[in-house]
């Protein structure tokens, strides 16, 4: 696709092209000049309607372009001052990938709930970004880290005080305040992996329900004063249900 519309001030993010303009009459000369750019390269021979057959050579090769990219994966240097985080989020998932020196590490993805499937598109884009710190903690937490998106917005939301965003967009952006992070802008064709993990998500979501009570019952652990007596009995009582269940399910 880049090599056949190069050149001609188009928009273009894996299979979709995007064309725009300064006024309708540029709009219009831009879309002129890309059909007769896909005529010369043939390419309404993708719309026909035949029917397009899954072969077991293309099952073949696909596992084998799987196989590729899985086994392909860089180590992690703790040491390495170049970590990225490439975050984007689509209609109705979210996608992470980890880099460092621009070699993938680890890729990430979930689905979101029909009710952050109503968030504006800022905010499932910041979304992303919270999913990708909190899925890649354990490599970036106390490091510098860049976090790369294709949603220009980000770049002057995030330089406004947190008190001056909307009370949702608060949420997300305390919930990253851990973490030292610095935004930079790509087009969605510079980062196609990450954009495909966002459209063919996983089907996981994330309970933060159930990680928000495990905070509040260490917290109280923490915190309530207990006699060492009582907590023994409580010990003592956990381990065996725990026994219990360990030889059950073993």
């Amino acid at each position: 696709m880049e090599e056949a519309f190069e050149n001609l001030n188009l928009g273009l993010i894996v299979d979709d092209i995007v064309i725009c303009g300064a006024d309708d009459s540029e709009h219009d000369e831009r879309l002129k000049a890309a059909l007769e750019r896909a005529r010369e390269k043939i390419l309404r021979e993708l719309a026909r309607a035949d029917e397009y057959k899954w072969k077991p050579a293309h099952e073949k090769a696909f596992s084998k372009i799987k196989s590729a990219l899985c086994s392909n994966l860089a180590y992690f240097d703790p040491k390495c001052e170049n970590i990225e985080v490439k975050v984007d989020a689509s209609k109705h998932g979210l996608g992470a990938v980890l880099a460092v020196d621009d070699n993938v590490v680890a890729f990430g993805s979930r689905s979101m709930s029909e009710t952050k499937q109503q968030y504006s598109q800022i905010e499932k884009e910041l979304l992303a970004v919270v999913f990708g710190c909190k899925h890649f903690h354990q490599y970036i937490y106390g490091r510098t880290v860049t976090i790369t998106t294709d949603h220009k917005p980000l770049e002057s939301i995030l330089v406004k005080p947190v008190s001056k965003a909307p009370p949702r967009l608060q949420r997300m952006m305390l919930s990253i305040q851990p973490y030292s992070l610095k935004f930079v802008y790509r087009p969605g064709s510079e980062i196609p992996v990450v954009d495909t993990l966002s459209r063919w998500h996983t089907p996981d979501l994330d309970n933060e329900n159930e990680k928000q009570v495990e905070v509040f019952v260490h917290t109280l652990f923490k915190n309530l004063p207990i006699a060492n007596g009582i907590m023994e009995k409580i010990r003592n009582a956990t381990c065996t249900e725990l026994r219990k269940l360990s030889q059950t399910i073993l």
